[in-house]
């Protein structure tokens, strides 16, 4: 009986230690952690509900697409005026597009009634000067529109990037399609989630 509690005792103490060992492995040092945490933006403050201005009724639903290269904005636009005939939206769909990060600024800042303000906007990644993380970034700490949705639409794969946009507070992390039974297959899709799925800031519940 003896013997057998020794033995107990040795294999439970085994145990306590293994546990610890691989508890050590998997939970970050304390200064790992702050280290973790100091790359992390800070919260971006939630726009209060008496300061959102919603969208007049009958107002159309509007899409901005920001993006270097043309040929996809193209086949974006021409996919989106066949899904807009499909859903046969009651006040249909808008399409206004940005080929830089400085020209999506100028647009959101030049004009700022409420029926300007995009519904929803898909952003690029790979684009010289502003990055679509560094748009991404500037609109989520906006208080005017942080709460906007912000659709990545990349051709990137690497991981970073979509950590870094996940972390940055984006809606969604999409691949871009290299085509247009892509392009058309997507926005169809993209817009039947967003129009009958979703309840976004810009419109009143109804």
């Amino acid at each position: 009986m003896i013997e057998f509690l020794i033995n107990f005792f040795n294999f439970s103490n085994f145990r306590k230690k293994i546990n610890e060992e691989v508890i050590s492995e998997i939970a970050p040092s304390s200064s790992e952690d702050s280290q973790e945490k100091e790359s992390v933006p800070e919260k971006i403050s939630p726009v209060h509900h008496e300061n959102c201005v919603y969208k007049p009724h009958g107002d159309p639903f509007k899409v901005l697409v920001v993006d270097d290269n043309p040929a996809d904005i193209g086949l974006f636009k021409e996919a989106l005026e066949i899904v807009a005939k499909e859903l046969n939206l009651p006040h249909g769909i808008v399409i206004a597009s940005a080929f830089s990060g400085k020209d999506l600024f100028l647009q959101l800042n030049q004009d700022r009634k409420i029926s300007s303000v995009p519904d929803i906007i898909f952003l690029d990644i790979n684009m010289p000067g502003l990055s679509g993380l560094d748009c991404l970034k500037v609109l989520k700490k906006s208080p005017r529109i942080s709460i906007l949705p912000v659709v990545m639409l990349s051709t990137s794969e690497d991981p970073e990037d979509i950590k870094r946009s996940w972390v940055l507070g984006c809606q969604s992390y999409t691949s871009k399609p290299v085509d247009f039974e892509g392009f058309l297959v997507y926005v169809r899709n993209q817009m039947t989630y967003w129009q009958s799925s979703v309840l976004l800031p810009t419109r009143k519940c109804r």
